[in-house]
């Protein structure tokens, strides 16, 4: 038998088992979730734990599969419970958050500036867009960015003082241009 005509086999043979156990199992799993865990969405809890099954299906063994499943089950409503803990604690620790102040009125001479840079970033290389963005959205170091980048510090470092200095230019020159002034 060709290995691809093996693995066919053995694709079939692995969906065999599964609708097996599956057919053996699903109901008498959804009533032991409904029962046990009634908070939980036992559809939901069942899918994602015959989804693990399918995918350790040659680690079950057929006369355990009932605890095998029970215990993902439990494992996936656990998980569960898990992330609307650290939900709900995200949701008190914003709550407790001072308001914000008001936010200073537009000015619309800083948007006509922020337009420019915007357009002048998009004009540089990838390469120095990517430093510049790294260093001003993700505050990253030297160091950090090095690293990012495969590269020593003090490399990353002339990197941002270079690409700075092309933004600056692309900038001093698009505010030097006559169409700049018309455009506002």
């Amino acid at each position: 038998m060709t290995s691809w005509r093996a693995a066919e086999a053995a694709d079939e043979d692995a969906e065999h088992r599964f609708r097996r156990l599956v057919h053996a199992h699903q109901r008498s799993l959804l009533a032991h979730v409904r029962f046990v865990y009634p908070q939980a969405d036992a559809e939901s809890v069942v899918n994602d734990a015959l989804t693990a099954a399918w995918q350790r299906l040659d680690d079950i063994d057929p006369d355990h599969a009932g605890t095998w499943l029970r215990a993902a089950a439990r494992y996936v409503v656990f998980n569960g419970r898990r992330g609307e803990r650290r939900w709900q604690a995200l949701n008190d620790k914003v709550a407790r958050l001072p308001p914000l102040a008001p936010a200073p009125p537009p000015d619309h001479d800083a948007g006509i500036e922020l337009r420019a840079v915007l357009q002048a970033l998009g004009s540089l290389a990838p390469s120095d867009r990517e430093v510049l963005l790294m260093t001003a959205i993700d505050d990253l170091t030297p160091e950090q960015l090095g690293e990012i980048l495969g590269v020593t510090a003090k490399t990353a470092a002339m990197r941002v003082h270079r690409a700075r200095a092309r933004l600056r230019k692309v900038v001093a020159e698009s505010s030097d241009s006559p169409t700049s002034e018309g455009d506002g």
